[in-house]
């Protein structure tokens, strides 16, 4: 994670402790506060503040996996078509005087406690309604199953789809729940997951702590398929068991809590355990749409909580994994040390008494890349992520890592290859050679291993559009066949183990980040299946979109003209695609083959296409084309003839299945 991450949370953390404890002697004027936004205010001082709640939020979430625990209400089910449980009492009520023909009375309850002589409970009433317990979850569950009639309802929301995003990566752990339905379950076990379920004080007493668990679902109210475990009625919910309200009490204590949903005022025993909770390691944010109800603004207050405005509950936690996952992307390397390692190699490249400090500044660039993309933990080989959508998320997230991971090292060989001279080519290969065989791990899933090929794709292009821009081609050879590629079988120059296509090889999890980096937003699980069944087009060439994404910034200082930096990306990937065609006839070991990217498609409908315009210049030049001179293809003519036969058969062929 970034330091100013990491400072700007523990500032903001500060802040509020400050704010919340003593007495705000800074604050601004009531006038002002009340201008401002509600999220832009602390709660308990209107202090004005700068950051937005939801973006301290997923600092807290992305700093301290597994701290926070989330505590859902009904209002997060409800536009999957959920009732509460009161809302079931009360339509039980209704078909109970149906049925024994007296009008259906305006107020359900007060019509149960004149007939009956007692006021409704809800276990007494399901009890009296259906007395095997067969016949009761068969009643509850034409509440909460899906109906054939309309089964797009009762399905889990965007909401569970990205708390179960959360829930994967580990930055939520533990879910508290007054819902009886099961949706949070389906979405977490559609994840990958299979959470630990607590639906009675039983369970609640023998259950492990929550610290050992991956995931827990803590049923406080009961689930629908065990109806004698279902609280609904004030009755009922004025105290809880003493084993589910120990169990609770510890994971309040031990955790921050994250609210939605949940109004507080139909159930006290909940509304007890937030208010008397004495440890306060950890901060409260509860999420409001408009003003919080009497029984909320106290638990705020209680427990000097931090109010997060929403528009509702699917649009919060969206938008909060999102920004979990954007902090992840930029975790690292701070921006700063960025530019200090590209000013470092910009003073000593092309100075020989300084041939030691370039060497040392680039190396170390490469072996801190080396050290980062050896984790196992933050990059496994493999992943439970259950189904494509899942595993294609996996993919995305592994991929952003790898791309942040690589970003001081394609800086500094931007740089490098930018101002430096051929008496430097050693050194981009040494360092390009050192990411490309960083991590040698032979078991996993296909698709998570040749992932781990990213970051050294990304440092040849990087080179080779710095290379193709300033026309220093020794750079683009040094770094695509000077360097070999040594798998487990088989050694192969470089550039015939990196097809972008192999190394983003999951087909949804490429065309996912190529819809991102074209809508600079994250997917939704929708997009994604959208995509996976074609009801959304995909990208012809979606590795080399992203690419072609992902390389514009580092290059922009070199190449800052957008028209430009396409030429020079299509140019190259044209190179690329001739050296790898050179290698696959030159070895006989296995090679990836040539990759048609972009440029089959950008100049489509061009009467000479740009393969074609390349070719003339290689037949007007010969031997003298400066790419040859550099040492591409060997520095053969006749070699270069042939690939560029491969190369215009290919991209011919590329065009006619894009189609």
């Amino acid at each position: 994670m970034r330091l100013t991450n990491m400072r700007l949370h523990q500032q903001s953390a500060a802040y509020f402790v400050r704010c919340m404890r003593s007495g705000c002697p800074a604050r601004a004027s009531q006038e002002r506060a009340v201008a401002e936004p509600a999220s832009r205010r602390c709660v308990w001082h209107d202090r004005v503040v700068a950051i937005d709640p939801l973006t301290g939020l997923a600092f807290a979430l992305q700093s301290q996996p597994g701290v926070y625990a989330v505590l859902l209400g009904s209002g997060v089910s409800r536009v999957a078509q959920i009732p509460t449980g009161w809302g079931i009492t009360t339509e039980l009520i209704r078909r109970l005087a149906a049925a024994e023909g007296a009008t259906i009375p305006a107020d359900p309850a007060d019509w149960y406690q004149s007939t009956f002589g007692k006021p409704v409970g809800f276990s007494d009433l399901l009890a009296e309604l259906a007395p095997s317990r067969s016949d009761r979850r068969a009643i509850l569950s034409g509440f909460i199953d899906p109906s054939p009639a309309r089964p797009d309802e009762r399905r889990p929301t965007a909401a569970h789809r990205a708390l179960a995003r959360l829930a994967c990566t580990g930055r939520v752990r533990v879910f508290l729940t007054t819902n009886f339905d099961r949706l949070l379950e389906l979405a977490l076990s559609d994840a990958g997951l299979n959470p630990l379920v607590i639906t009675n004080p039983a369970q609640a007493a023998g259950a492990p702590p929550f610290q050992h668990v991956d995931a827990v679902v803590f049923k406080l109210h009961g689930d629908y398929l065990d109806p004698d475990s279902m609280l609904v009625t004030e009755d009922e919910l004025v105290a809880y068991d003493p084993a589910t309200a120990d169990r609770l009490s510890r994971a309040l204590e031990d955790h921050g809590l994250v609210v939605c949903g949940w109004s507080g005022d139909w159930d006290p025993a909940l509304h007890n355990a937030l208010t008397s909770t004495t440890a306060r390691r950890y901060p409260l944010y509860f999420a409001t749409l408009g003003t919080p109800s009497t029984a909320a603004a106290a638990v705020i207050s209680a427990r000097s909580g931090i109010e997060v405005p929403i528009a509702d509950a699917d649009t919060f936690f969206t938008q909060l994994e999102r920004r979990v996952a954007a902090i992840d992307r930029l975790g690292e390397p701070h921006p700063l040390d960025t530019q200090a390692l590209v000013a470092g190699v910009k003073t000593a490249v092309g100075r020989p008494e300084r041939l030691v400090d370039l060497e040392d500044l680039v190396i170390g660039a490469a072996n801190t890349v080396y050290d980062s993309i050896r984790d196992e933990t933050t990059f496994p080989a493999a992943t439970t992520s259950g189904g494509d959508i899942g595993f294609a998320r996996e993919f995305m997230a592994q991929a952003r890592r790898y791309e942040a991971a690589a970003v001081p090292l394609v800086a500094a060989l931007v740089a490098g290859v930018t101002w430096g001279s051929r008496a430097d080519e050693a050194l981009w290969a040494r360092a390009v050679d050192r990411v490309a065989n960083s991590n040698r791990v032979y078991g996993g899933q296909e698709a998570l291993l040749n992932l781990r090929r990213l970051p050294a794709l990304l440092c040849v292009y990087a080179v080779g559009l710095a290379a193709v821009d300033r026309g220093n081609f020794g750079a683009l050879r040094a770094v695509t066949t000077d360097v070999e590629f040594r798998d487990i079988n088989r050694r192969v120059q470089l550039v015939g183990a990196l097809h972008p296509g192999r190394v983003l090889y999951d087909k949804l999890g490429a065309q996912g980040l190529a819809l991102e980096v074209e809508t600079n937003s994250a997917p939704t699980d929708d997009d994604l299946e959208a995509l996976q069944t074609r009801r959304r087009g995909g990208k012809f060439t979606p590795a080399s979109n992203v690419l072609h994404a992902w390389l514009r910034e580092p290059m922009r200082a070199t190449i800052p003209d957008d028209v430009r930096y396409t030429e020079a990306f299509d140019r190259l990937e044209m190179l690329l695609a001739l050296a790898a065609a050179d290698v696959e006839t030159q070895t006989e070991e296995y090679t990836d083959g040539p990759a048609f990217g972009g440029f089959t498609w950008r100049d489509k409908y061009d009467p000479i296409p740009p393969e074609q315009r390349l070719k003339a210049e290689f037949d007007a030049a010969g031997a003298a084309w400066p790419p040859l001179v550099g040492g591409l293809l060997g520095g053969s003519a006749e070699r270069a003839a042939a690939a560029f036969d491969a190369l215009i058969k290919g991209a011919a062929d590329a065009r006619r299945n894009q189609h």
